[in-house]
């Protein structure tokens, strides 16, 4: 008899048997599985790899780059969301804030920055772009061939290098260019140790050649980067940057291809079309060189097609004998012609953030708060691509300019700003104003900020600051604007007093604005005996 009773039976039977079909109870996702609705790609290794392996063929990655740049040279929408991300990321320019506690070294360093980002000839290689320029070209490479490269160069200025000059050479051996990721040297940790950068080829005939390389090493003796490789990646251990296009690539040739449909279709409807019908039976000329051979018109063969050639607009074409014509017209625009094209614009814009009203620069596919909400977002994307731009390219130039400035003995250095390095002044230290964009409702957004700065909700520096202006260069420029408008007006009002003997008070010709609640009342003082008196302005709270 067994000692096993009836519910320790049942318990080992279950564990026996889930101990033997575990593999087929376990619980997967369902995009891991194949099915109809989700095939298996041969790009998604089944064990997990790098994001450099999904770019590891260079000419793959190469051509992806090219496409990229088609698009933006050569398509109707393409080049257009590229601007307008370029426009509203860049703007004007950002402003630098020098902060190393004194006054002298701060304006000395904004004079410099604003002398070397204005002038082409200081700050580009080839001198024909200004900073804000290099800049807006460094957001269009990032976005359209996927990176770029700068090199800082020992004479202040700034060599670009474009991402199809960065290539693996070629001559190496495997074991060389395992560590080398399509021009990117890297060591153990990914940090990057060098560039391989091949000639630039100034013939627009000739191709980059790859056996004319060059080795820049990713940093200088004291640590400094001596290359800026500006890239906006989606995963850690992408070392290349991908184009942008890489998602929309089809969208965007989708597009193209339905705008020429319909193009040849509204051709085809401005003219007219005649279909012709022949009777059989009927007696037809025959299309040949000898006069008066006629031929008797029979069925046509399955698949055979015949068409009309040089039909112009206006053409009277002359049928033969027995035919029947009938007009036909094509219905242009069709009725889904618009929302396929307004789908893949939406699809396309999307992807690189932009919004489609602000692509096609038309506000009539919503309302004042449509827009708006999606302005808000939009700004999102592109306040982060500012940040990016800040740390990555604006803050790098800066620091290398500075420390040419201040480094004794160095060609382009300036006495004052070596003199305060010496002197223990932290002449690195600023800050940046990012640029904004305006008010959308002026009136509603200025009365916001009012009514902040009133309450102490915040200080009026961050309220500055948000709106892309610098608070002490604000209070600073309001400051003399009014000291100069008050001078000019108590010099005018003594002119006016020595000419006809009467006393206007300077408030009266520089009228400047009054806080809220405040009126001012003008009041003419009568002497006695004498017409001629003294006007006087007076303030008073309405409230």
């Amino acid at each position: 008899m067994s000692d096993v009773g009836p519910l320790e039976t049942s318990q080992v039977s279950r564990a026996k048997w889930m101990a033997g079909h575990f593999a087929d109870i376990e619980a997967r996702y369902k995009a891991s599985r194949d099915s109809r609705h989700n095939s298996r790609s041969a790009d998604i290794p089944s064990s997990g790899a790098p994001a450099d392996h999904h770019y590891a063929n260079e000419a793959d990655y190469f051509r992806l780059m090219e496409i990229g740049r088609l698009l933006d040279r050569d398509d109707i929408i393409g080049g257009a969301i590229v601007t307008r991300f370029v426009d509203n990321v860049v703007q004007g320019g950002y402003t630098v804030d020098p902060d190393t506690g004194s006054d002298a070294v701060n304006g000395l360093l904004s004079d410099l920055w604003e002398s070397y980002t204005s002038d082409a000839s200081q700050c580009d290689a080839a001198g024909e772009h200004d900073f804000t320029e290099l800049t807006s070209l460094l957001v269009r490479h990032t976005v359209v061939d996927g990176d770029v490269l700068h090199r800082p160069l020992r004479d202040g200025a700034i060599e670009t290098i474009e991402a199809h000059r960065l290539k693996t050479p070629g001559g190496m051996t495997i074991a060389e260019r395992e560590s080398i990721v399509h021009g990117v040297r890297l060591d153990e940790s990914r940090r990057r140790v060098s560039y391989w950068v091949c000639k630039d080829e100034i013939s627009p005939h000739r191709f980059v050649p790859r056996t004319e390389a060059v080795e820049l090493p990713a940093r200088d003796a004291a640590g400094h980067a001596a290359v800026w490789h500006s890239r906006f990646p989606k995963r850690y251990t992408q070392t290349r940057g991908v184009t942008a296009f890489a998602p929309v690539a089809p969208g965007c040739i989708m597009h193209d291809d339905i705008q020429f449909a319909k193009l040849v279709q509204q051709q085809a409807s401005s003219v007219y079309a005649f279909i012709r019908e022949r009777m059989l039976g009927a007696e037809v000329p025959e299309i040949a060189d000898e006069y008066g051979v006629r031929q008797v018109a029979d069925a046509c063969r399955a698949g055979e097609f015949r068409s009309i050639k040089d039909i112009s607009p206006g053409m009277v074409y002359t049928t033969y004998p027995g035919e029947v014509v009938r007009p036909w017209s094509s219905n242009v625009p069709n009725p889904t012609f618009f929302d396929h094209a307004k789908q893949i614009q939406q699809l396309v814009s999307v992807n690189l953030g932009v919004p489609l009203i602000m692509l096609l620069l038309d506000g009539s596919e919503t309302n004042f708060s449509g827009w708006r909400g999606v302005m808000e977002q939009a700004k999102l994307g592109f306040g982060r691509w500012q940040r990016w731009l800040r740390d990555r390219w604006y803050r790098r130039v800066y620091q290398w300019k500075v420390r040419q400035w201040s480094t004794p003995g160095f060609p382009l250095a300036i006495p004052p700003l070596v003199s305060a390095r010496s002197r223990g002044i932290d002449i690195f230290a600023h800050t940046w104003t990012l640029p904004t964009w305006p008010y959308i409702e002026p009136l509603t957004d200025a009365s916001a900020d009012l009514l902040e700065s009133r309450n102490a909700l915040r200080p009026m520096r961050m309220i500055q600051k948000a709106r892309g202006r610098d608070w002490d260069s604000v209070h600073q420029w309001i400051v003399e604007d009014n000291a100069k408008l008050i001078r000019r007006a108590i010099a005018e009002s003594q002119a006016i007093k020595k000419e006809t003997g009467v006393d206007v008070d300077w408030q009266v010709l520089a009228m400047l604005p009054l806080p809220e609640g405040i009126q001012m009342a003008i009041q003419p003082q009568m002497n006695e005996g004498n017409s001629n008196g003294k006007t006087q302005a007076t303030t008073k709270r309405t409230d």
